[in-house]
């Protein structure tokens, strides 16, 4: 009986745990993303009116979005049905595709154009929170089927959409205007973003700097204590937080003094991979012996 309880008072403890981290990230990339929207929604929405093609793709976009958050029929269907319902508009791509092959018509390379970059605009604006939410939610409420695996898969791409978009917020002075121009500034902006150097969000401004860091430490907790088979809370897991904690100080202090006196990202990204393999190399053969 006593056993019983307390597994049972591990598990609440865990899944109160569980719970905060999963909002933790949560609210870090929502920082990220409002960050970004604060500095872009009235340029892109409300400054210039949408057309109608605008219309259609952002105001269904977002009602497929709330159907798929609020209707349970449709929050259950596979993720590869939910990617295909968000993507109705590269079906109708390659309609217009086809008839421009077909008719030569400048008309439907137009819409190409213009269906392509409000439908690229309208995902990132749309589609940013409900990836956040569907994120929170699979790392709170599926704790015994969600695997790290999952979990990263998820939460990397997230985070690399939130700071492309902190990062456009911080670099560009002048947003674009109407949300077909932010689709095409969007797609031009991909190929700079490598180059964006000291005016990026993540090296100037200090809310995105502590979102990240608190997406890193909570995330380093969740993989500790809270994900299978360490859902037991057992303190005897919670050992696995130190070397992570040590190592990111480690990283973090060698990239600090690398950079200052090499740009060769080569070199800096190479020296701690390098040692990293050579003392798993040690510690495996040394447990063999």
């Amino acid at each position: 009986m006593l056993a019983s309880r307390r597994n049972v008072g591990q598990a609440n403890a865990g899944g109160k745990l569980r719970f905060v981290l999963s909002i933790l990230i949560g609210m870090s990339l929502l920082i990220q993303y409002l960050y970004f929207l604060n500095f872009f929604f009235a340029p892109i929405l409300l400054v210039s009116p949408m057309n109608p093609l605008e219309q259609i793709v952002f105001y269904t976009l977002t009602l497929r979005a709330i159907g798929l958050i609020l209707i349970p029929r449709l929050r259950r269907l596979h993720p590869q049905l939910k990617i295909a319902i968000f993507s109705l508009e590269t079906f109708i791509l390659v309609i217009f595709i086809f008839l421009y092959i077909y008719t030569g018509y400048s008309f439907f390379e137009i819409m190409m154009g213009n269906l392509l970059t409000a439908w690229i605009a309208s995902s990132l604006i749309v589609l940013t929170p409900y990836g956040i939410y569907q994120l929170v939610a699979m790392m709170y409420k599926n704790a015994v089927t969600t695997t790290l695996t999952n979990v990263f898969s998820s939460l990397v791409p997230e985070l690399g959409i939130t700071l492309f978009l902190s990062n456009l917020a911080a670099s560009v002075s002048s947003p674009p205007i109407g949300l077909t121009n932010f689709g095409s500034f969007v797609i031009n902006s991909i190929k700079t973003q490598p180059g964006l150097g000291n005016s990026s969000a993540l090296s100037s401004n200090p809310l995105i700097q502590a979102a990240t860091i608190m997406i890193y430490i909570s995330l380093l907790v969740y993989i500790a204590v809270c994900q299978n088979p360490l859902a037991s809370f057992g303190a005897r897991y919670h050992f696995a937080l130190l070397p992570m904690l040590l190592g990111t100080i480690a990283l973090s202090a060698w990239l600090y003094i690398a950079t200052s006196f090499s740009s060769n990202i080569l070199f800096v990204l190479s020296v701690p991979s390098v040692i990293t393999s050579i003392i798993l190399w040690v510690i495996y053969h040394g447990k063999k012996k």
